[in-house]
Protein backbone atom coordinates (compact mmCIF):
# COMPACT_ATOMS: atom_id res chain seq x y z
CA UNK A 1 0.00 0.00 0.00
CA UNK A 2 1.62 3.17 -1.24
CA UNK A 3 1.09 6.67 0.10
CA UNK A 4 2.77 9.88 -0.97
CA UNK A 5 2.61 13.56 -0.11
CA UNK A 6 -0.71 15.17 -1.03
CA UNK A 7 -1.43 18.64 -2.35
CA UNK A 8 -4.15 21.02 -1.25
CA UNK A 9 -4.36 24.30 -3.09
CA UNK A 10 -1.48 25.79 -4.99
CA UNK A 11 1.24 25.52 -2.37
CA UNK A 12 -0.06 23.53 0.58
CA UNK A 13 1.31 20.05 1.20
CA UNK A 14 -0.02 17.28 3.43
CA UNK A 15 2.90 15.03 4.36
CA UNK A 16 2.45 11.38 3.38
CA UNK A 17 2.80 10.29 7.00
CA UNK A 18 -0.13 12.51 8.00
CA UNK A 19 -2.23 10.97 5.21
CA UNK A 20 -1.25 7.50 6.44
CA UNK A 21 -2.07 8.34 10.08
CA UNK A 22 -5.54 9.51 9.05
CA UNK A 23 -6.21 6.35 7.05
CA UNK A 24 -5.02 4.01 9.81
CA UNK A 25 -6.98 5.93 12.45
CA UNK A 26 -10.19 5.62 10.42
CA UNK A 27 -9.48 2.14 9.04
CA UNK A 28 -9.60 2.63 5.28
CA UNK A 29 -7.36 2.56 2.23
CA UNK A 30 -8.22 4.31 -1.03
CA UNK A 31 -8.03 2.78 -4.49
CA UNK A 32 -8.56 3.87 -8.06
CA UNK A 33 -11.24 2.22 -10.17
CA UNK A 34 -8.44 1.67 -12.71
CA UNK A 35 -6.11 -0.17 -10.33
CA UNK A 36 -5.68 -3.66 -11.83
CA UNK A 37 -5.39 -5.22 -8.35
CA UNK A 38 -8.57 -3.64 -6.93
CA UNK A 39 -10.72 -6.67 -7.71
CA UNK A 40 -8.13 -9.12 -6.36
CA UNK A 41 -7.76 -7.75 -2.84
CA UNK A 42 -9.94 -9.55 -0.30
CA UNK A 43 -10.75 -9.70 3.39
CA UNK A 44 -8.05 -11.65 5.20
CA UNK A 45 -5.18 -10.35 3.04
CA UNK A 46 -2.27 -8.52 4.65
CA UNK A 47 -0.39 -5.46 3.54
CA UNK A 48 2.55 -3.18 4.22
CA UNK A 49 2.55 0.62 4.19
CA UNK A 50 5.18 2.19 1.94
CA UNK A 51 5.64 5.94 2.39
CA UNK A 52 7.30 7.89 -0.39
CA UNK A 53 7.60 11.53 0.57
CA UNK A 54 9.87 14.52 0.85
CA UNK A 55 10.57 13.28 4.38
CA UNK A 56 11.98 10.02 3.03
CA UNK A 57 11.08 6.58 1.70
CA UNK A 58 10.23 3.96 4.28
CA UNK A 59 7.98 1.09 5.24
CA UNK A 60 5.91 2.44 8.10
CA UNK A 61 3.79 -0.51 9.24
CA UNK A 62 1.44 -3.32 8.34
CA UNK A 63 -2.27 -4.03 8.13
CA UNK A 64 -4.93 -6.63 7.72
CA UNK A 65 -7.52 -6.08 5.02
CA UNK A 66 -11.07 -6.51 6.28
CA UNK A 67 -13.16 -6.07 3.13
CA UNK A 68 -13.19 -6.27 -0.62
CA UNK A 69 -12.98 -3.01 -2.57
CA UNK A 70 -16.16 -0.99 -2.54
CA UNK A 71 -17.36 2.39 -3.79
CA UNK A 72 -16.66 5.35 -1.53
CA UNK A 73 -19.37 6.11 0.99
CA UNK A 74 -20.35 9.65 2.01
CA UNK A 75 -18.72 8.99 5.40
CA UNK A 76 -15.37 7.99 3.85
CA UNK A 77 -15.53 10.96 1.43
CA UNK A 78 -15.57 13.35 4.41
CA UNK A 79 -12.23 11.90 5.58
CA UNK A 80 -10.41 12.47 2.29
CA UNK A 81 -8.30 15.54 1.69
CA UNK A 82 -5.74 16.46 -0.89
CA UNK A 83 -4.66 15.34 -4.33
CA UNK A 84 -4.38 12.56 -5.46
CA UNK A 85 -6.78 11.01 -2.91
CA UNK A 86 -9.65 13.23 -4.04
CA UNK A 87 -9.52 11.45 -7.42
CA UNK A 88 -9.94 7.94 -5.98
CA UNK A 89 -13.29 6.18 -6.12
CA UNK A 90 -13.01 2.99 -4.03
CA UNK A 91 -11.81 1.91 -0.62
CA UNK A 92 -11.08 -1.16 1.44
CA UNK A 93 -11.43 -1.50 5.19
CA UNK A 94 -8.17 -2.09 7.06
CA UNK A 95 -6.84 -2.54 10.56
CA UNK A 96 -3.38 -1.02 10.51
CA UNK A 97 -0.42 -0.88 12.87
CA UNK A 98 2.27 1.76 12.47
CA UNK A 99 5.74 0.74 13.57
CA UNK A 100 7.64 2.83 16.11
CA UNK A 101 10.78 2.41 13.99
CA UNK A 102 9.97 2.42 10.27
CA UNK A 103 12.25 0.56 7.86
CA UNK A 104 14.44 2.44 5.43
CA UNK A 105 12.87 1.27 2.16
CA UNK A 106 16.16 1.39 0.29
CA UNK A 107 17.57 -1.31 2.56
CA UNK A 108 14.80 -3.86 2.00
CA UNK A 109 12.68 -3.17 -1.11
CA UNK A 110 15.45 -3.80 -3.69
CA UNK A 111 15.63 -7.36 -2.26
CA UNK A 112 11.98 -8.16 -3.04
CA UNK A 113 11.33 -10.61 -5.86
CA UNK A 114 9.24 -8.30 -8.06
CA UNK A 115 12.01 -5.66 -8.21
CA UNK A 116 14.09 -6.45 -11.29
CA UNK A 117 16.03 -3.17 -11.57
CA UNK A 118 17.56 -2.83 -8.09
CA UNK A 119 18.90 0.68 -8.77
CA UNK A 120 15.42 2.01 -9.61
CA UNK A 121 13.39 0.04 -7.05
CA UNK A 122 11.16 3.06 -6.30
CA UNK A 123 9.77 2.93 -9.85
CA UNK A 124 7.94 -0.28 -8.92
CA UNK A 125 5.87 1.54 -6.31
CA UNK A 126 3.60 3.79 -8.35
CA UNK A 127 -0.12 3.93 -7.56
CA UNK A 128 -1.80 3.10 -4.25
CA UNK A 129 -1.81 -0.70 -4.21
CA UNK A 130 0.61 -3.40 -5.40
CA UNK A 131 0.60 -7.11 -4.64
CA UNK A 132 3.60 -8.78 -3.07
CA UNK A 133 4.19 -12.46 -2.51
CA UNK A 134 3.90 -14.11 0.90
CA UNK A 135 7.65 -14.68 0.72
CA UNK A 136 8.35 -10.98 0.15
CA UNK A 137 5.93 -10.04 2.94
CA UNK A 138 7.76 -12.44 5.25
CA UNK A 139 11.14 -11.07 4.17
CA UNK A 140 10.08 -7.54 5.15
CA UNK A 141 8.70 -8.69 8.52
CA UNK A 142 11.86 -10.70 9.24
CA UNK A 143 13.98 -7.68 8.39
CA UNK A 144 11.82 -5.52 10.67
CA UNK A 145 12.00 -8.01 13.55
CA UNK A 146 15.79 -8.26 13.19
CA UNK A 147 16.08 -4.48 13.17
CA UNK A 148 13.90 -4.29 16.31
CA UNK A 149 16.00 -6.86 18.18
CA UNK A 150 19.19 -5.02 17.15
CA UNK A 151 17.61 -1.75 18.33
CA UNK A 152 16.66 -3.27 21.71
CA UNK A 153 20.18 -4.61 22.28
CA UNK A 154 21.73 -1.15 21.93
Amino acid sequence: MVVKDHKTGARNLIPAMQVLLNRVKHGFWLLSAKNPYRKKVAAGDYGLFYVGSREGRFIAGECQINSAAQLLTPQIKTLIEGFPSTLLTHYIEIKGVLWANPLNAEEVIPNLSFVKNKDRWFAYLQGSLHPISKEDYGLVLNYYNKMQSDYIRR
